[in-house]
Parts: C-alpha cells; sequence; structure tokens
C-alpha cells in the first residue's frame, strides 16, 4: 500500500467543499467513505493512500456542481420575494437558512444550491409570493422601504413576472422587471411549521446509527448541522432562537464544518453595517412609494429612469 501526502489532497477537498460539495457527495463522486473525505479536510491524516488520493484529486468541482440544481431559479425566487417587501434578515428567521447565505444567492454569488436549501426556499416562495411583509414597527416600514426600493432600482420582477416553465432553466432573465404590488395579504412571520417528529426517519435509521463508526457519524453530523442566523445587529439585537447569539448550536456548526470563529462574527458585524447603511435610505423610499400611490404618479427613480427625463 503506498501513501502520499495527504496536503494537496486536502486542498482540492476544501475547494470541492467551498463549491457546495458535502462530505457525502465529495465522498461518492470519488467512491470513498464520508468520513475518509471528513479526516482528510480537517487535516487528521498526514498521509494517504495514493489510490484515495487519486480518486479524490480526479473529482473537479464541476462533477460537484452537477450533483446540485442551478442556482438561477432559487435566485429569482428570493428576488421576486424581496420585490415584495421581505428581506433577507426576515427571510432568514423563516426558514433558518444564514442570512448571508441568502444575500450571496440574491446577488448571483453562488454556483450550486443544496437540494434542502432549494427546497426550503421553494416552500418560503409559495407562502409568500403575493403576500406583503407586516409593517407593526417603524423599524419593520424602514426594512419593506429598503427591500422594495432595492428591487426597484434592480429592475427585480415580483413572482407575477416570472415564467414558472422557464424559471429553473440555466440563464434564465424575466422579460418583465419590477411594479409595485399590493399583494393579496400580510405574510406570516414563520409560514414554514417545524415538523414534530425527527427528520432522520425510516425503518433503517436506527440500525444506520448502531452499525456506523463514531467517526463517520460525526461527517454526517457536520453536513446536518445548522446555523442560527444573526439577529438584527444592526437594530441592536444580540438574541437568536436559542439564546445569545453566536448559540453554542451555531458554533458547534462552524467548528464541524471548519469555519472560524472570529471571521464568522466579523462578517456578521460587516453585514450588520451595510444593512444599517441601507436602512438609512430605505424610510425614503417607503415615503415616495406611499406619496406616488396616494398621488398616482410613479416613484421619482422611474421617472429619472424614463429617456428623456428631467
Amino acid at each position: 500500500m503506498t501513501l502520499v501526502s495527504a496536503e494537496p489532497v486536502r486542498e482540492h477537498v476544501l475547494k470541492l467543499r467551498a463549491a457546495a460539495g458535502t462530505y457525502a457527495a465529495i465522498g461518492q463522486a470519488a467512491t470513498t467513505g464520508a468520513m475518509t473525505v471528513h479526516c482528510i479536510a480537517n487535516a487528521r491524516r498526514p498521509k494517504v493512500q495514493a489510490e484515495i488520493a487519486s480518486r479524490l484529486l480526479a473529482v473537479s468541482q464541476a462533477d460537484i456542481r452537477s450533483m446540485h440544481p442551478p442556482p438561477g431559479g432559487i435566485m429569482w425566487r428570493l428576488r421576486a420575494l424581496i420585490a415584495m417587501g421581505h428581506t433577507c434578515t426576515r427571510m432568514a428567521a423563516a426558514t433558518g437558512i444564514p442570512a448571508a447565505t441568502l444575500r450571496r444567492v440574491v446577488r448571483g454569488q453562488v454556483h450550486t444550491i443544496r437540494p434542502e436549501l432549494r427546497q426550503t426556499a421553494i416552500a418560503l416562495f409559495d407562502a409568500w409570493w403575493d403576500k406583503t411583509p407586516p409593517q407593526r414597527t417603524r423599524q419593520e416600514e424602514l426594512a419593506v422601504g429598503n427591500a422594495l426600493k432595492r428591487a426597484a432600482l434592480n429592475d427585480w420582477p415580483t413572482a407575477a413576472g416570472l415564467d414558472e416553465d422557464e424559471l429553473d432553466q440555466p440563464g434564465y432573465q424575466p422579460q418583465y422587471g419590477w411594479r409595485h404590488a399590493r399583494g393579496t395579504g400580510v405574510a406570516d412571520d414563520y409560514p414554514l411549521a417545524p415538523r414534530k417528529v425527527g427528520r432522520h426517519e425510516g425503518p433503517y435509521t436506527r440500525w444506520w446509527w448502531v452499525v456506523t463508526a463514531p467517526e463517520e457519524r460525526l461527517a454526517k453530523l457536520a453536513d446536518l448541522l445548522s446555523e442560527c442566523p444573526p439577529p438584527d445587529l444592526a437594530g441592536g439585537y444580540d438574541q437568536c432562537a436559542h439564546g445569545t447569539w453566536p448559540w453554542a448550536i451555531t458554533q458547534a456548526t462552524w467548528l464541524a464544518q471548519g469555519r472560524n470563529r472570529d471571521q464568522e462574527m466579523h462578517a456578521a458585524c460587516q453585514a450588520a453595517a451595510r444593512e444599517a447603511e441601507l436602512d438609512q435610505a430605505g424610510w425614503e423610499a417607503c415615503q415616495e412609494l406611499q406619496a406616488a400611490e396616494r398621488e398616482g404618479r410613479r416613484p421619482y427613480w422611474e421617472a429619472e429612469a424614463e429617456p428623456g427625463a428631467g
């Protein structure tokens, strides 16, 4: 049995992880165990079998991406929710998906989307596509105004402007742009009711946990753990669903996935600072939309965009 250095294999596996590859998916593509991939990625093995190294190095990011659906359809669904006034922070609170992840999807900065994220995003879209968010407080009014202005400036359509038959096709582009929509009602804060039974069910579930090695179970947990999204730090909040953010489950998720706590905290603070800057402009946008609706005219940014305006 020939052993080779694990370092170049580890670097390659980390690139595959960055391409949304789970330990299980990478192992499946390389016909090796998920725990083997996990140990290599976390530098637990200085050496690795040459045959396993060769198979892992042969797995490309394109191979990993081909195992996941294209992200364009989800991107436009989330943009359509923003066009209704929903923010990524609100979506994160409703789904448990980190707000930073949703923002990257909305910006078109991801190449693949995991199936569970896709299913959750579609379920949220189905629940909120024709609903506007509540505006019970001034903070909520600011958030809605900020979302509407962002959608208007980027010309993102609501769900009515999307073609469901072509939405999930690679490279899809809507034929229509942003239009203000009243909606058919107010959206629930948490439309995706949690299941009352365990997530991992089935006749073989107990058997799998009994006979599988602890190390492989750890690799599986690293893929399944889900962090709490950051609270509204810009609004002065520091509580998540479990306690003061980041709670233990969030830090455990970062640790299992090889993410640095300080870097994650820094990124969350930077995102909060950006949200605060956007909120400053959100109130003005909200007031302008309401005034335009009362006066039967278009918002000033639409009028300025027309040829010959000004």
